[in-house]
């Protein structure tokens, strides 16, 4: 049996020619990419923020907030799963009827 050739794939290269559909050139960016025109200078933070900057959640924080997650949607959850058990016993008790 002969190996299959795998495709080679073509180099895609973009050319600019000039050509925008709107210069947003001037316009300030949020986020991680954040201009160096920005029209608004940044305030100082106070002690507390700086700590919260900080201080990142640990796995506890991660954990608690799953568990609580979790807790809420309990009921929720064995509701549905109990409608479905109804539903398929009465699916099957027609069946067994027929």
């Amino acid at each position: 049996m002969a190996k299959k050739e795998k495709k080679k794939r073509e180099k895609v290269v973009w050319v600019d020619d000039g050509r925008t559909i709107a210069d947003m050139s001037g316009l300030p960016t949020r986020g991680f990419g954040r201009s160096l025109s920005d029209a608004r200078p940044r305030r100082e933070l106070s002690e507390t923020e700086k700590a919260f900057n900080r201080s990142r959640p640990a796995w506890r924080d991660h954990l608690a907030t799953y568990f609580a997650a979790v807790k809420m949607m309990f009921l929720p959850m064995l509701a549905v799963i109990g409608i479905i058990c109804i539903a398929f016993l009465i699916l099957y008790l027609l069946a067994q009827a027929t």
